[in-house]
């Protein structure tokens, strides 16, 4: 997912992560086409104290996540929000997997070690913590399309497929079936015309087998 010869924004690497997580997994290349990059920059950027929100939540939700950005204290970062991004100081960022407040420290992984946690003294992290968050969420929309396609049935996989589409084929049975008779109706009605109405130029018999076939 990552190219380890190349290096991108540490936001950029942890989306690619916190994609990977969460059965969402998606190249760089994927979350960054087409996004506008500085000249001289080796990729989009997604996060400046200028501009919080930079491209971040667009590249988010091109890996199927809606994104919301907080600017809160690490002390007071609730754990029913986690995980989320933390965005570090020096332009850098982790993924923060959970906090243990008891004894002060917290489950992290720096996309420079790829998807290895660690766990990290809050003080520590606190320092480099710059203060503001990325917010993660599947996107509701996913969330139904993936439980639409994880979704176990129990009906044949045959029969099952055929009744939940029978509508479908009892139209195409009878398109069928009136299409097979105007054919074999066409070449008798011609027949008929040319042997008994041209001959004896009976208008009323070209009627009536012109009702027919009707």
């Amino acid at each position: 997912m990552i190219d380890p010869h190349h290096q991108y924004d540490p936001l950029l690497e942890c989306l690619v992560i916190f994609a990977k997580l969460h059965n969402r997994p998606i190249s760089v290349e994927a979350l960054i086409a087409g996004l506008p990059v500085e000249p001289g920059a080796d990729g989009p950027e997604l996060f400046s104290i200028d501009s919080p929100k930079g491209l971040f939540s667009r590249v988010a939700s091109r890996a199927g996540f809606a994104s919301r950005l907080i600017h809160r204290d690490l002390a007071k970062l609730s754990r029913l929000l986690l995980p989320c991004i933390l965005v570090l100081k020096n332009g850098n960022a982790c993924i923060l997997e959970s906090i243990d407040r008891k004894n002060r420290r917290a489950k992290v992984i720096f996309p420079e070690i790829g998807e290895g946690e660690e766990w990290l003294e809050l003080g520590q992290l606190s320092q480099d913590y710059l203060g503001y968050a990325f917010l993660l969420k599947k996107e509701l929309q996913q969330e139904r399309t993936e439980s639409k396609g994880f979704s176990k049935d129990s009906s044949h996989w045959f029969w099952g497929t055929l009744a939940k589409s029978r509508d479908i084929f009892a139209s195409v049975l009878l398109s069928s079936i009136l299409i097979n008779l105007f054919i074999l109706a066409t070449p008798m009605f011609t027949m008929n015309v040319y042997d008994k109405v041209v001959p004896n130029d009976a208008i009323a018999t070209l009627w009536v087998l012109a009702a027919g076939i009707v």
